[in-house]
């Protein structure tokens, strides 16, 4: 049973794990820039099935560290 009085919050930026794709449509970059930096080890990443699962603002962060 569900219950009714719960209220969940929804996730935030830095909480919510995104595909490789959506983290790099709001990151402005391409996704092989963002398959690179997990790769690398620059952005800690999970794996699901084939595909990555991470963290944007942790890829945002590895971005301007390896843009600057």
């Amino acid at each position: 049973m569900c219950n009714t009085n719960e209220t969940t919050t929804p996730p935030t930026t830095t909480s919510r794990f995104v595909t490789v794709a959506e983290a790099a449509k709001e990151l402005a970059c391409c996704e092989e820039t963002v398959r690179r930096l997990v790769r690398r080890g620059r952005v800690q990443a999970i794996k699901v099935g084939a595909h990555y699962r991470l963290r944007v603002a942790e890829a945002a962060a590895a971005l301007a560290v390896a843009v600057s």
